[in-house]
């Protein structure tokens, strides 16, 4: 009986090279997996300020005046043209249907509150949420982009 216990262990030895083998992969996919995660968050930050200077490109060229907008008030850019300015804020998400009709109305509160204060026509004055893809867009942010009343479209740069 004491010779099978013996011949069982000395099959089984001959895994732990292999068990510990599995164990240090795991350790580096894991650390190499969250280096990636870390550098894919700083992309999306450096893409974040890439957003907002293509659409300034992309307004400069439509003949805009952009100006750099107050964000702590939520507007991320002013652009002027002949009698016409408009209110921009520009959101770099990624993920899926992020974006919901209560962001939409948040972004629209703060930009009648900015036309108020500074005492612009609101009849002269147009409200753009800037985004990456329109996937970003869940269907309640659509739906509020869609009515009149907010004044608000979307542009994908």
């Amino acid at each position: 009986m004491g010779e099978m216990v013996i011949a069982s262990l000395s099959k089984i030895w001959h895994l732990i090279p292999i068990v510990i083998a599995i164990i240090l992969i795991k350790k580096f996919v894991y650390k190499r997996d969250k280096k990636r995660i870390l550098n894919k968050n700083e992309e999306n930050e450096k893409n974040g300020l890439t957003l907002e200077l293509r659409t300034v490109r992309k307004y400069e060229e439509l003949g805009y005046k952009v100006e750099e907008g107050k964000k702590d008030q939520g507007i991320d850019l002013l652009c002027y043209k002949d009698d016409k300015a408009l209110l921009i804020q520009c959101k770099n998400y990624s993920k899926s249907k992020s974006i919901t009709g209560k962001d939409i109305k948040i972004f629209h509160k703060n930009a009648i509150q900015y036309v108020k204060t500074n005492d612009i026509e609101e009849k002269d004055i147009g409200f753009r949420y800037v985004i990456p893809y329109s996937d970003v867009l869940h269907k309640s942010a659509i739906k509020i982009l869609m009515d009149d009343y907010y004044n608000c479209k979307y542009v994908v740069i």
